[in-house]
């Protein structure tokens, strides 16, 4: 089994103050989380009673075997899945009680997720993948944004690449750049820290310092 790292980071509170969507205290709750799904020897917990607060600024680090349920609960926490018991305050609204397209209106805006197998479209070059988000929300100024994003990564010259033209710490720091380029209040990252060590063919040993430290300065840029 690998170690996994799940990272949450928050905008601080000062930049939260000059986002749409202002929370003078916590930006996310989770309240009493159990996830339940049905299989073939009978109910599976996938979650049990989880509770926990993230405030504006916070870097919060998950840490657990593959297996152990973090995926479930970033997407959980992202809305991009339904508890089975509890609630999700995002942003002071409760999301658990939100329609599908009620909770992608409120991720389009407010949540960057860099998905455990990065989910890049493939006939998207780079730069293509990384502007979609902004596209989508009408943003004008989507390429120099994402051509931003790209040089913080040290991608600069892979912007017209495909995704199969990518190694894979490429195709990570790609997906990290799209969550990122929207500026959004809540960052929900998986790492696989392990698998990133034992098997350096599939992810490159130095993007993880790469993204640790990205990851970690992302707060202080909101500031």
């Amino acid at each position: 089994m690998f170690a996994v790292v799940a990272v949450v980071i928050t905008m601080s509170k000062m930049a939260t103050e000059n986002h749409e969507h202002f929370v003078k205290e916590s930006i996310l709750e989770v309240q009493n989380i159990t996830k339940e799904v049905n299989s073939p020897e009978g109910v599976l917990t996938i979650l049990k009673n989880i509770s926990l607060t993230i405030n504006p600024g916070d870097v919060t680090s998950i840490v657990g075997p593959s297996g152990s349920g973090k995926t479930t609960l970033l997407a959980i926490m992202a809305g991009l899945d339904l508890p089975t018991i509890g609630t999700i305050n995002l942003l002071g609204e409760e999301i658990t009680r939100m329609n599908e397209d009620r909770r992608a209106q409120v991720r389009s805006k407010n949540v960057g997720f860099v998905f455990q197998s990065f989910h890049l479209l493939p006939r998207l070059t780079a730069l293509d993948n990384i502007m979609l988000p902004l596209e989508i929300l009408g943003d004008n100024q989507a390429r120099e944004k994402s051509m931003s994003a790209l040089s913080q990564m040290g991608l600069d010259k892979r912007a017209l690449h495909l995704p199969n033209q990518l190694s894979g710490g490429e195709k990570q720091r790609v997906a990290i750049a799209r969550a990122m380029v929207k500026e959004p209040t809540i960052l929900l990252e998986l790492l696989e820290i392990a698998k990133a060590i034992s098997f350096p063919i599939l992810i490159e040993p130095p993007v993880i310092k790469i993204l640790f430290f990205l990851l970690m300065q992302l707060p202080k840029r909101y500031r």
